[in-house]
Parts: structure tokens; C-alpha cells; sequence
């Protein structure tokens, strides 16, 4: 139930996670017998970051740099954003995509050109490769290529993933671009009653704000 639980009944991973609790000693069989150790409960999620690991590096730089990008948003995340800021074209961007599709990392979502991750550990591993000054650094290229991509006043959506970007930048200068953003995805939770997420958005322009 535990492995079940850890990769959401996914048999690729648990395969994987399996060969791995073998080679490391944490899964051994005695006496006709598979006996866990102690610690399996912590080994797990080790596990599972090395076997989402080994997946990732069998992809190209070009996936790995678009994939770093995309997991930095919560959501879905927009093709032609992700690619700026990693530095690809159209054409290298498409093709990282066709290797994450075929390597089953990445589904696309009812959105054109947004994709999203087939499991949140993608996400999670590709973001603790990551040093903290480079996501810092990266969270602001994306903030600013969201903003280029936005034609006009933005939907409350896209207000929100900006204010989250700039949010999560927040240690650079200029910070305090992403004030409106915050500000309109407040006032759009409002309306829609959800006064949680709006109390959020207020404190991030408040912190942006500095």
C-alpha cells in the first residue's frame, strides 16, 4: 500500500522503486520471504527521486533545460515561455517536447501549447537540482517573459502566475513590478468569493511591496 501510494500505482515506478529498494538493502529476501528494513519509510521517497533521476537523464539537455523551466510553475506550464527562458527555439522546444511525451514526464493539457507533468515528483526532482540562486534567477526570466507574452490587460489567471513568479523573485531588485499582478489576482478571488486565495495575493503584493 505504501508503494502504491508513493508512485500512484504507476508499474514503471514501481518496478523501478523496487529494483532500487533491492540493490540498496532496504528490501531483502530471507527465508522465502521479502523483509523490509526499518527505515523504509524514509528510503522511499530517496528511492523514488533516484528513479525519477535515471528517467530524466535519459533525455537530452534541450528536455532537461525546458523541463527545469516548466517545473517551476504550478500548473501547466506555456511552451513558448518555458523555451525563452531556457534558451530554445521553436523547433529545439518541440522536440524536447517530443521526448517528453514519448518518455510519458510530460501530457498535454486542453490549453494549445501548454503541457503539463504526469506526476508532481517530476517536478519536485528537477526543482532540487536546481541551487537556490538559480531558481530565484529563474523564476524572475519567467515572470518577465509571462509578462511580454500577455497581450493587454491580463486574465486573472496569468495575473496570478506573474504575481507567484515575481513573488518567488522577490530577493532581486525590481520586484515590485509584479505589485498590479497580485493586485488584480486579489481582486478577481474576491469576486469569485474565494477570500483565502484573495488574503494570499494581498499578502504577496505586500511583501513585494517590500
Amino acid at each position: 500500500v505504501l508503494l502504491a501510494g508513493q508512485t500512484d500505482g504507476n508499474p514503471f515506478f514501481l518496478r523501478e522503486l523496487l529494483l532500487h529498494l533491492s540493490e540498496s538493502g532496504a528490501l531483502r529476501f530471507e527465508d522465502g520471504v521479502w523483509v523490509a528494513s526499518d527505515d523504509l519509510v524514509d528510503v522511499i521517497p530517496e528511492g523514488i527521486r533516484e528513479v525519477l533521476g535515471r528517467r530524466l537523464s535519459q533525455l537530452s539537455r534541450g528536455a532537461n533545460d525546458l523541463l527545469a523551466v516548466g517545473a517551476l510553475f504550478d500548473a501547466g506550464f506555456p511552451l513558448g515561455v518555458a523555451a525563452e527562458v531556457a534558451g530554445l527555439s521553436e523547433a529545439e522546444a518541440l522536440d524536447a517536447v517530443d521526448e517528453a511525451l514519448a518518455a510519458r514526464i510530460v501530457a498535454p493539457t486542453e490549453a494549445f501549447d501548454h503541457y503539463t507533468f504526469t506526476h508532481a515528483l517530476f517536478r519536485q526532482t528537477l526543482v532540487a537540482e536546481l541551487n537556490p540562486s538559480r531558481q530565484v534567477r529563474m523564476h524572475r526570466a519567467v515572470a518577465e517573459a509571462l509578462e511580454k507574452a500577455v497581450v493587454g490587460e491580463p486574465a486573472p489567471e496569468q495575473a496570478a502566475a506573474m504575481a507567484h513568479h515575481w513573488h518567488r523573485s522577490v530577493a532581486l531588485p525590481g520586484a515590485e513590478r509584479g505589485v498590479p499582478y497580485a493586485v488584480a489576482a486579489a481582486e478577481a478571488a474576491t469576486e469569485r468569493y474565494a477570500y483565502a486565495e484573495a488574503a494570499d495575493a494581498w499578502a504577496v503584493a505586500l511583501e513585494l511591496v517590500g
